[in-house]
């Protein structure tokens, strides 16, 4: 297994393409390239089907995948309100690799559909690399299926970025552009990937209970009125937190009831979607169900620096891993952390150095306690390594 990557900050697009495609074959040598995975920004929207078709032309038997972005990435980079290409590209002996599109109906595939549409054997435990249309999929509500589907496969993506409208997002599959629909990539073989999904966010208070709630409403946690405990929380919080807590509540569903529960990676988190003051009713992004233990979160810089550095320290492994692909938030990035290239960097440092690259996401997909979900906020990563099989 070898993987290289290269980035290309030129508004022309078929230099772009011809600069990175040169770094690749300069870093390949005799070694065949594979698969191709291939990430551009708005700037280059007029020529976006030239990118995987001149891919494909300079690499013929390379299987090519990747979308538009509002911003792109590749080594310790990244590239924000400007022109972007970033690639990344493996040498995958012994692994067959399959490219898939689907338009789907109605936006949400069920379990059969996606065994049709990935066309591998779930038993062979296929490595899953998904990028969506956020127009035209409900990925969210798609991924359960998949999980149904292909339940010992590992998952990441995203949803595309770089437009405001349906049909101005482009993805990419082997040679073709398509403006609607998830394109895919499963990869069977030697060849395995680990995840890491930084949330960004930082627990706050206690952990509660939901005592009372359906769907994704809460009325009541630990017996008490949902606003009598959001009121709690926030008292109890100093200055800087509650300054967080007001710009934007979040919440995380944890794993049980104890008060330190809950560690990085084990907690889904979404944001607070509102509170309805005459009804006493709050609404949350995942549905919940009375016995469940939630407890509320903010997010910030430092703690959102400190959870990925933990993450990506947990899963280093002594064989090294070969390549990445960096999934982020559109709103991560420089904004956020008040630096540039943040979430490439600290991917360098903790499991680097390795060929990496990814973008800027409206969406980013990965599992929490072994369930794909789409988050946001969020920088979700695969590492990939040389797997053991028979």
């Amino acid at each position: 297994m070898r993987w290289a990557s290269a980035l290309e900050t030129g508004e022309d697009t078929e230099e772009a393409v011809r600069q990175v495609a040169e770094r690749l074959e300069a870093a390949f040598g005799e070694s065949r390239v594979d698969l191709i995975f291939a990430f551009v920004t708005r700037t280059h929207r007029a020529r976006y089907a030239a990118v995987p078709a001149l891919l494909r032309q300079r690499f013929p038997g390379a299987a090519v995948i990747g979308c538009s972005a509002g911003g792109v990435s590749a080594s310790s980079r990244e590239v924000e309100d400007a022109p972007g290409l970033a690639v990344v590209a493996a040498h995958l002996p012994d692994t067959d690799i399959h490219v898939f599109h689907t338009e789907v109906e109605g936006g949400v595939l069920d379990e059969a559909q996606w065994r049709a549409v990935v066309g591998v054997d779930p038993l062979t435990r296929p490595v899953l690399v998904l990028l969506s249309d956020p127009f035209s999929v409900r990925t969210e509500q798609a991924l359960p299926a998949l999980d149904d589907a292909f339940p010992h496969s590992p998952k990441v993506g995203g949803l595309a970025s770089g437009g405001e409208e349906p049909g101005q997002v482009a993805l990419f599959a082997e040679g073709f552009l398509h403006r609607r629909g998830l394109v895919g990539v499963a990869l069977v073989g030697d060849v395995e990937m680990d995840t890491v999904v930084a949330q960004g966010a930082r627990p706050v208070g206690p952990v509660f209970a939901v005592t009372g709630g359906r769907d994704n409403l809460i009325t009541s946690l630990d017996g008490e009125p949902v606003l009598d405990v959001l009121t709690s929380v926030y008292e109890g919080l100093d200055q800087a937190d509650q300054a967080l807590f007001q710009r934007q509540p979040m919440i995380g569903l944890t794993p049980d009831n104890h008060p330190l529960a809950g560690r990085a990676g084990e907690v889904l988190v979404r944001s607070v979607m509102g509170v309805h003051r005459a009804t006493g009713v709050m609404a949350v992004g995942f549905g919940v169900e009375v016995g469940q233990s939630v407890r509320f979160h903010v997010r910030d810089a430092a703690s959102a620096h400190e959870e990925l550095q933990d993450l990506l320290r947990e899963a280093r492994r002594p064989e090294r891993h070969a390549g990445a692909l960096l999934f982020s938030c559109l709103g991560r990035g420089r904004a956020f952390f008040g630096e540039p290239d943040h979430d490439a960097r600290a991917l360098q440092a903790g499991v680097g150095p390795l060929p990496a690259a990814g973008f800027a996401c409206n969406g980013e997909i990965g599992p929490v306690r072994g369930r794909s979900h789409v988050h946001s906020y969020t920088a979700s990563i695969g590492l990939f390594r040389p797997g053991s099989w028979d």
